[in-house]
């Protein structure tokens, strides 16, 4: 019976293998475990270092210039035909 008292079912108990079996995979995925959150940790630290070089590193700062202007200025020039109209700028 479960928790609930509702019938689950006949079940043999395991055998001295099957428990052997059962207690090495819960071994190896505590291994796993293990290594998983060893390579995290070193990834988490080489992220951290890596934040910690950018921060370092000086910022550019684009000099400060004078915008370029065409000999006469901005100029937008349209063409008509009928219906229809181009525009062109120098921007």
């Amino acid at each position: 019976m479960d928790k609930k008292g509702v019938e689950t079912g006949y079940r043999d108990a395991m055998t001295y293998e099957e428990l052997q079996m059962y207690q090495m995979h819960v071994q190896n995925q505590q291994i796993q475990m293990q290594q998983l959150n060893q390579q995290l940790q070193q990834t988490g630290e080489a992220w951290q270092r890596v934040g910690q070089q950018i921060q370092q590193v000086p910022q550019y700062t684009a000099p400060q210039v004078t915008p370029i202007t065409p000999p006469g200025g901005y100029q937008t020039r349209c063409i008509q035909n009928g219906i229809y109209v181009n525009c062109r700028s120098n921007y």
